[in-house]
């Protein structure tokens, strides 16, 4: 039933899957704040409008970064910091937390350690996803309990189409 069923849109793009008929729409910027989508049935004479919607378009939230599925603030041992390989914005599938690269993901980012007062490691402006080699051996062989990990100046591009920034910073304690 789904096949028949057409769907568009004045600003954006939207698409419906033919098996569930779930329909996504995605704004071509962040300045879209209304569109209208229009509900027809395809038939031999083409198709038959039934409806006409006017909604309000929704910023999508900022991501939220993670690293082994543990949000900001968590304590993680750090033999399992050590095990990961990547600082990922998971998207909610509704049980678990995925890694989908075409929905979301992280383009840059900056990390540093403190212990205490003090900053004992600091890596700027970090291509892509992947955790530093550098960041990797400094935590090896010097990181310690009650030792924070801060990501910062994370930027994420969502959908291919919107880099973002995340506000804040995210951060592990080393127990």
């Amino acid at each position: 039933m789904c096949h028949e069923i057409v769907v568009s849109t004045t600003k954006g793009r939207i698409q419906m899957n033919s098996d569930n008929c779930e329909i996504i729409y995605t704004a071509p910027d962040t300045g879209i704040h209304r569109t209208t989508i229009k509900i027809g049935i395809k038939g031999s004479k083409g198709v038959n409008w039934l409806e006409e919607i006017d909604l309000p378009v929704l910023r999508f939230p900022d991501p939220i970064p993670m690293i082994g599925g543990y949000p900001s603030g968590s304590s993680i041992s750090k033999s399992s910091f050590l095990h990961q390989s990547s600082i990922n914005v998971p998207v909610e599938d509704g049980w678990h937390h995925i890694q989908d690269k075409s929905k979301q993901r992280i383009t840059s980012y900056s990390v540093k350690i403190s212990r205490q007062d003090s900053i004992i490691f600091n890596l700027t402006n970090i291509i892509g996803f992947r955790l530093p080699q550098d960041l990797i051996e400094f935590s090896r062989s010097s990181i310690r309990q009650d030792d924070v990990i801060i990501f910062y100046d994370i930027e994420t591009l969502i959908y291919s189409h919107e880099k973002r920034v995340i506000k804040g910073a995210y951060q592990l304690i080393v127990e």
